[in-house]
């Protein structure tokens, strides 16, 4: 008689031991298991140091940026030399702007409104060809962004190229990069109105900029030589404490949230946020992510999808809601939830949650963890990332590596779960497709090193008589209870790992290096109910026997 384990699977955690299945284990450290082999990860490389205290980090180009604090960021377009982040210092949207050597310069997003008037001076003419002037003034920063405008100024009556002098403008604001002002005056033309008559239409075109510190300007253009009318009457800045900013790439637009509601701005206008896009949710709004053009918004309730595609001078529509009580618990952390080619994936009071862009929802983890099982994780503290097919989740408990490479909204009878020695704060994949880890102020680069990181894989219960675990009976198999029985010999595919024997009593039996399917005796180790498998080692592993006579295993599975 043998027992057979030709296939090496992950932990349930939620299962006692004697009734896992066949191919399952009792530990599953550090391990690589995929189509049934046991085989080792590499380990991890030394990426990128971080700041002191880092719980947060971003990946732009080459340049590894990190932050003491729980920072979201978010990529606008690929040839721009900066990025967007919420969360820094505590405060709302920041530019983020890239120096040689990979140097951080931060700005406040957005560019303000001047809040006074400037002043017109001029020798009053009143002749018939006299033009009544007002001008206004915006500020621009050194993105060629460009404010609202500022109050007008009074009215001065001269003819057409007379010099006004225009001052009063006021000192911009520290913290947004403004570089210049943009000075425009009023001007009556005519438009028709019914095909008939003409009406005249008042607007405020384009004179000139001045580079700060120039504070006034003499205004001698005449009419014709004014530029466009001006377009920011109605731009407004990022509402203030906005938070997990998030790019909407094919429109290249950036929305957000604070509180209930939620922020688009224009598109190839991350500094203006209109009125007219905002949306406000029934529920406070834990995460948001986007998936072809679907903003995934998560709440402590129910979460939402709303179509950002269908943004226009109204509102943004539809918003689908998820008539289920599925509230988002992670918020301690960056990487709280993460997009997935499946669909939204975050932490939940029942486990982690899938959710799809027609507002289906999967209970992922439902196959190894039950509700008292996941509260004892701590999952208001999970980190995530998706890689290659694997989720890895890490608490401030365990960190484990979930393989859902299949049907994520099957049964997922393929996907093994296996626990890891890492301990990140916060986990992204970059643009080249390598999972990065931060921990202890370093960002390590996973699966990337030269040498084998040792796996530590432990079986069920195996039992003789019945309810062996044979080649044949994989699918059949019950739950571990068997005769007492005591084997004297095995034989390992791959290899060389170093195996032990533990009894039903948990002592380590027998301890031996075994490689090769070279068959090796076993001593007399008592009879007992049920023996597990220990392996350690780095090299691939694809079964073990386990026989109760040396001719057994000898002759092969």
């Amino acid at each position: 008689m043998n027992t057979t384990l030709s296939s090496f699977g992950g932990i349930i955690p939620r299962m006692s031991e004697h009734s896992l299945g066949p191919t399952q284990a009792t530990m599953a450290h550090d391990a690589l298991l995929r189509d049934g082999r046991l085989e080792a990860w590499r380990e991890r490389a030394h990426f990128a140091d971080a700041v002191s205290g880092a719980r947060s980090f971003h990946l732009h180009g080459c340049c590894v940026i990190s932050w003491p604090d729980v920072v979201t960021a978010a990529e606008l377009s690929p040839d721009w030399t900066r990025f967007y982040t919420t969360g820094v210092d505590g405060g709302g949207l920041k530019v983020v702007e890239i120096t040689r050597g990979c140097h951080p310069t931060y700005y406040a997003a957005g560019v303000p409104a001047p809040l006074t008037p400037p002043k017109a001076e001029a020798t009053c003419e009143c002749s018939r060809e006299a033009d009544a002037r007002s001008y206004v003034y915006t500020y621009v920063n050194r993105r060629g962004e460009e404010s609202a405008p500022s109050p007008a100024s009074n009215i001065v009556r001269v003819n057409d190229g007379t010099p006004v002098t225009v001052s009063g403008i006021a000192t911009p604001p520290d913290g947004y990069g403004i570089v210049a002002a943009n000075i425009y005056r009023a001007t009556t033309g005519f438009r028709p109105a019914d095909g008939k008559i003409q009406k005249p239409q008042t607007a405020f075109l384009y004179v000139t900029t001045i580079e700060f510190p120039s504070m006034s300007f003499v205004d001698t253009f005449p009419a014709v030589a004014l530029g466009p009318a001006i377009e920011t009457q109605y731009d407004r800045t990022p509402p203030i404490g906005m938070q997990g900013v998030v790019s909407i790439r094919d429109q290249i637009r950036l929305a957000g949230f604070r509180r209930n509601q939620v922020f688009f701005s224009e598109p190839f206008q991350p500094h203006n946020w209109p009125t007219k896009y905002d949306l406000t949710l029934d529920y406070h709004i834990r995460h948001m992510g986007e998936l072809d053009q679907k903003l995934y918004v998560t709440t402590d309730a129910f979460p939402y999808i709303i179509d950002a595609s269908s943004c226009d001078e109204n509102r943004c529509s539809p918003v689908v809601s998820v008539e289920t009580p599925l509230p988002d618990i992670g918020c301690c952390y960056a990487n709280a939830a993460v997009m997935t080619p499946h669909g939204y994936i975050y932490a939940s009071t029942m486990g982690i949650i899938l959710l799809g862009s027609n507002g289906a929802w999967h209970l992922l983890t439902a196959k190894w963890f039950g509700e008292r099982e996941w509260q004892k994780l701590r999952p208001d503290t999970i980190r995530m990332a998706y890689w290659e097919g694997f989720l890895l989740f890490a608490t401030d408990m365990a960190t484990f590596l979930l393989n859902i490479n299949g049907d994520p909204y099957g049964d997922m009878e393929s996907a093994e779960l296996v626990t890891l020695s890492d301990k990140p704060v916060a986990c992204l994949v970059s643009n080249t497709g390598k999972l990065l880890l931060l921990e202890d102020d370093t960002v390590w680069a996973w699966d990337s090193a030269d040498s084998l990181r040792p796996y530590h894989w432990r079986s069920r219960p195996l039992t003789g008589g019945p309810d062996a675990v044979g080649a044949n009976r994989m699918a059949s198999a019950t739950p571990a209870r068997g005769v007492a029985w005591s084997p004297v010999s095995c034989k390992i595919g791959g290899g060389p790992v170093d195996m032990t024997l533990y009894n039903a009593r948990g002592e380590a039996a027998y301890t031996r290096l075994i490689y090769d399917e070279t068959p090796v005796r076993i001593p007399r180790i008592g009879r007992h109910l049920w023996y597990e498998v220990e392996l350690r080692g780095d090299q691939p592993v694809t079964f073990l026997d386990l026989g109760t006579a040396h001719f057994t295993v000898n002759s092969g599975r």
